[in-house]
This record gives structure tokens, C-alpha cells and sequence, in this order.
């Protein structure tokens, strides 16, 4: 069970070892980000829930997509939830509405 003092210290130790940047999912409540002396905690997208296998894939995809595409992060952990929003809507494992450009349009 997780509150927002464990998760504080679960992004701190990682900090401290070194990691750049930490993302812990928390299922529908969202995602906490952390980065440096940045923490930002994103509830996640609501929509249509068909297929939830791969949501964690197509998050941690869209994260390294974000990365690539030096987006900050807050936008990092947005394009990880809609993405796994955008694929938990469809039947397949790899649902194939997750595109960059619909993730675009799912954060803005």
C-alpha cells in the first residue's frame, strides 16, 4: 500500500542512486514523476476499458518515445497514461489507436 510519504521516499532513494528520472505507476489513481527537485503526481485518462494487457508496455513505451523526444516530465508521465489508456480501449494486446500523434492529442 502506497501513500504519498512512501512514494516520496521510493523516488528519493532511486534519485540518490543515481536515476534521472522515476515514474511509478499506480494503476488507475494515475502515475508519480519525479526528476531532481521536481515531483508531479498525474491521475490517469479515463475512458473505455476493454483489454487492460499491455497497458504497463505501452506506458513504458511511450515513455522511452517521450524521452527520445526530450519532453519534460510531467509531459513524459502524460504520454505514459495516455497510451495506456489509448491501448486498455481496444481488444488486442497492441492496440494499434496508439500512435504518436493520438497521444499528441490525448495530453494536450
Amino acid at each position: 500500500i502506497w501513500d504519498d510519504n512512501s512514494l516520496e521516499a521510493a523516488a528519493a532513494a532511486l534519485l540518490d542512486k543515481g536515476v534521472q528520472r522515476v515514474f511509478v505507476t499506480l494503476g488507475r489513481e494515475g502515475v508519480y514523476c519525479a526528476e531532481g527537485g521536481e515531483r508531479v503526481r498525474w491521475p490517469s485518462y479515463h475512458g473505455p476499458t476493454v483489454n487492460t494487457t499491455g497497458a504497463g508496455d505501452s506506458f513504458t513505451a511511450a515513455l522511452a518515445w517521450a524521452w527520445m523526444q526530450n519532453m519534460g516530465l510531467e509531459d513524459s508521465g502524460k504520454a505514459g497514461l495516455a497510451a495506456a489508456a489509448l491501448n486498455i480501449a481496444g481488444m488486442s494486446t497492441i492496440n494499434e489507436a496508439v500512435r504518436p500523434d493520438a497521444v499528441l492529442k490525448t495530453i494536450q
